[in-house]
C-alpha cells in the first residue's frame, strides 16, 4: 500500500529520512528561515550585512566616516584630533576653519605618536598665491613642524580654512600628505591667499594624532575642525 499521510504520525520523521537536497524553495514556508538559520560566518548586527561570500561583514568599507570634532569656543594654544584613529583606517582628511590670533602669524600642523607630540623631523613644499598678485613659495626638511601656507596669515581674527588629505599612513610607516588653505590676507575682505602643498612626517611608530597651533598666539574662537578616516582604502 501507498504510504499516505493518514500512516505517517506527527513528528516521527527527521533530517535522517530526507534524500539529500530533496526539500527546494517552493517546500518551504515564507519567512521560515531566520538569521540565526544562516551558516555564515561573522557575527550579525545593525552594523554589518551579508556578503556574496557569506560572510558578515561591517558596512561603509571606502566611506568617509566622521571620527572627531572640535569647535573652540575660547581661545586654546593648540587643537589635537585623535578620537577614532586606529590601523583599521588606511586615510584620514582633515577639513577646518578658523581664526588666527594676530598679525603675520604662521599655522603649523604636528603629529602624534604613541601619545607624544612629534617635534623633529617633517618636510615640507607649498605654492601658493594672493590676490596682490604675487606668488611664492616655502620649503624646509627636518623641521619641528609642518608650515601650512607660503604666506603669513595676517589678522587679527582672519578666517583660515583648509582641507588635508593624508596618504596610505600606513604603508611604510611614514604619513605623507597634500593640502589646500584659503584665507583673507588683509583686513580687506576682497584680499585673499591661496596655497596648496605636500608634506611626510617622520617615520616609523604608531602615528594617533593630529596636532594644529599657531608660531604666535592661540586659536581663537569660534573655530572648527573635523577628522574623517576612511577603511579598505
Amino acid at each position: 500500500d501507498a504510504i499516505t499521510a493518514a500512516k505517517i504520525a506527527d513528528d516521527v520523521i527527521n533530517s535522517e529520512h530526507y534524500a539529500a537536497a530533496s526539500i527546494d524553495n517552493e517546500h518551504l514556508a515564507d519567512d521560515a528561515v531566520g538569521v540565526a538559520e544562516l551558516s555564515a560566518t561573522g557575527t550579525a548586527s545593525n552594523s554589518t550585512f551579508l556578503r556574496g561570500d557569506n560572510a558578515w561583514a561591517a558596512a561603509g568599507g571606502g566611506a568617509w566616516e566622521l571620527l572627531h570634532a572640535v569647535t573652540v569656543s575660547s581661545a586654546t594654544a593648540n587643537v589635537i584630533l585623535s578620537t577614532g584613529m586606529s590601523t583599521s583606517y588606511r586615510r584620514y582628511k582633515i577639513h577646518f576653519a578658523l581664526k588666527t590670533p594676530s598679525s603675520g602669524v604662521w599655522l603649523y600642523l604636528r603629529g602624534r605618536k604613541s601619545g607624544s607630540i612629534v617635534t623633529s623631523n617633517y618636510s615640507y613644499a607649498t605654492l601658493g598665491h594672493h590676490s596682490g598678485g604675487t606668488s611664492g613659495d616655502e620649503e624646509a626638511g627636518a623641521d619641528s613642524g609642518v608650515a601650512l601656507g607660503h604666506y603669513a596669515i595676517h589678522g587679527p581674527n582672519q578666517q583660515v580654512h583648509g582641507e588635508i588629505d593624508f596618504a596610505d599612513i600606513y604603508s611604510d610607516g611614514w604619513y605623507r600628505g597634500h593640502y589646500q588653505l584659503v584665507g583673507r590676507k588683509s583686513s580687506s575682505g576682497w584680499e585673499t591667499f591661496f596655497s596648496t602643498g605636500g608634506f611626510g612626517f617622520e617615520n616609523g611608530g604608531a602615528w594617533d594624532g593630529f596636532q594644529f597651533y599657531f608660531n604666535s598666539g592661540n586659536i581663537q574662537p569660534t573655530s572648527r575642525f573635523y577628522l574623517l578616516g576612511q577603511k579598505n582604502s
